[in-house]
């Protein structure tokens, strides 16, 4: 009986031992996925506040740009603004890189580059402060330049990072001091080093000198680490002054930094109301801007609209609509739109006959490596991450529109329309599309060369196009008009006809579509300065 309640009391203690167990762990699981859930909602967050604030950083970065280049003698006042905004960006991009670092994504964006002129400059948005807090502020280096790879943005947060410890212990009267040197010991790398040096140290602070600053010196830590760098920190106290170190390792296997464009100034104008068609210089090249922010828009239609003809459109459909109506030179277009976003235009545009051709810039505030490849996989010629510099927009536009001259001399040298031979380089054209189009309407021209009346509104019938959108489309791949384009063709006849038969005058014209040998005459005169009997005799 004894032996029968001991059993049944050891079965409830094994069950209430268990269900409390169970209900531990499902305690504990539930705390683990709504820890989870917190972590997923505060990076969801913080991505959308900092993608929400680039737009304006731009714009407020842009503007004062603008106003700085117009002014001759800017007054300091607006330098404080752009120092400050570029600080204010950087607090930004650290919220991004410290989410990306925490989940492992994050990856370093080297620049081969001059590191000291880069450092003096993040000195500038410093030298207010310190004159605020009467502190004197000092950059010295031996050397006037020095490059090698570094990344631009991860700099600037450790350097800011460490001033702005020594500034938060260095008393007014204070002296603080940036050193930068190089230095390479016996069968190691050469190291750049930059030190910063506080004096004096006050006595309240000695103790405060090494405290970690909990996650703010953890990811700093761990960028340094990520560079293959070393933070060091120590006390000279015989000069009474606290010493930091950053060491980076000397390479220079990046990419160099293109150098910045002419400054230009521009005439600002007004881009109030929906749609815009902005045309005050013929003859020059159009470019779409597709933006839903109008404070955007006006500042890039200041950027862009001193030599270019513009098309705003306010959402991803209207610029499909203006792209596909107006054929514009250049493509700018925002990533997030109503309607239809930056990445739908894009792969829109990009596989539609008619626009194929143009380069498109794309504009977001959608950092990182694979925002970046999304865009580039949709057709973007160019991915620009906001806030950008107006000289970095204006550069970009002035080498779109080179490469796409040198296109058309491209096409009209595979065309035998230009003696000049030309080789198209691998990046001027994505892929083979309008290679296959110009043959097309090659085929089709030199099938009908003995037809007269062969017109473009017949060519455009046999392409299934509208025959202004092969206006422009022609347009823009040769530098020549559909009659132009036509003409070259039966011209080109003409002179391999002349070259290599002995065809009478007369019979050349007839098969090249000249309805005459005097208007054939005339007209090969005027292209190529002499008569065709003075070009047979020539060789």
């Amino acid at each position: 009986m004894i032996t029968g309640l001991l059993v049944v009391v050891i079965a409830l203690l094994v069950v209430l031992l268990f269900l409390r167990k169970r209900d531990k762990n499902r305690v504990q699981l539930l705390q683990e996925r709504q820890q989870k859930e917190m972590d997923q909602f505060q990076s969801s967050l913080f991505t959308t506040l900092t993608r929400d604030l680039r737009t304006p950083l731009t714009v407020i970065s842009g503007a004062t740009d603008e106003l700085i280049r117009k002014t001759t003698d800017s007054p300091p006042e607006l330098q404080l603004i752009q120092a400050n905004t570029q600080r204010l960006l950087h607090l930004v991009n650290r919220l991004q890189d410290q989410s990306k670092l925490e989940a492992g994504q994050l990856r370093l964006d080297l620049e081969q580059s001059d590191i000291i002129n880069h450092l003096q400059q993040l000195i500038t948005s410093w030298r207010f402060q310190a004159k605020d807090q009467r502190i004197s502020l000092e950059f010295q280096s031996v050397q006037p330049d020095f490059i090698m790879d570094f990344d631009r943005v991860r700099l600037i947060y450790i350097v800011s990072h460490l001033l702005n410890k020594t500034f938060r212990q260095t008393p007014q009267g204070g002296r603080i001091q940036l050193q930068v040197g190089v230095e390479q010991a016996k069968g190691h790398q050469e190291s750049f080093l930059l030190r910063v040096l506080q004096t004096p140290i006050l006595e309240k602070e000695q103790q405060n000198l090494h405290q970690d600053l909990g996650a703010e010196d953890a990811f700093i830590s761990e960028l340094v680490k990520l560079m293959k760098g070393d933070l060091q920190y120590s006390t000279v106290k015989a000069e009474n002054t606290y010493l930091q170190t950053l060491i980076l390792p000397v390479t220079r296997q990046a990419p160099p930094k293109e150098l910045a464009m002419a400054q230009k100034a521009v005439i600002p104008r007004s881009s109030e109301g929906r749609t815009e068609t902005i045309m005050e210089h013929e003859d020059a090249p159009l470019i779409l801007i597709a933006e839903d922010n109008p404070d955007l828009v006006n500042l890039l239609s200041q950027i862009l609209g001193y030599e270019n003809n513009l098309l705003i459109a306010r959402n991803g459909q209207q610029g499909i609509d203006l792209a596909l109506s107006h054929v514009p030179d250049i493509i700018v277009t925002d990533v997030m739109m109503p309607q239809k976003d930056g990445y739908e235009l894009c792969y829109t545009l990009k596989n539609h006959e008619l626009t194929s051709h143009i380069p498109i810039i794309m504009m977001s505030a959608k950092t990182g490596i694979n925002s970046r490849l999304t865009g580039l996989r949709q057709g973007a010629d160019v991915y620009l991450e906001k806030p950008f510099q107006p000289e970095e927009l204006e550069g970009l536009v002035a080498a779109l529109l080179e490469q796409r001259r040198r296109l058309q001399t491209y096409y009209q040298s595979i065309s035998g329309l230009s003696d000049e031979a030309i080789s198209r380089p691998n990046e001027d054209l994505p892929d083979q599309q309008e290679d296959a189009f110009l043959q097309k309407v090659r085929q089709i021209v030199e099938d009908h060369l003995e037809q007269e009346d062969f017109s473009v509104e017949q060519l455009s019938q046999l392409l299934f196009m509208d025959a202004s959108n092969l206006y422009r489309k022609v347009k823009a791949l040769t530098g020549l008009s559909p009659v132009q384009y036509i003409l070259s063709l039966r011209l080109q006849l003409a002179k391999k006809l002349l070259n290599e038969s002995d065809e009478s005058i007369t019979s050349i014209a007839l098969s090249c579509g000249f309805n005459s040998s005097g208007y054939f005459s005339r007209v090969f005169k005027k292209e190529m300065g002499m008569t065709p009997s003075a070009y047979r005799k020539k060789d």
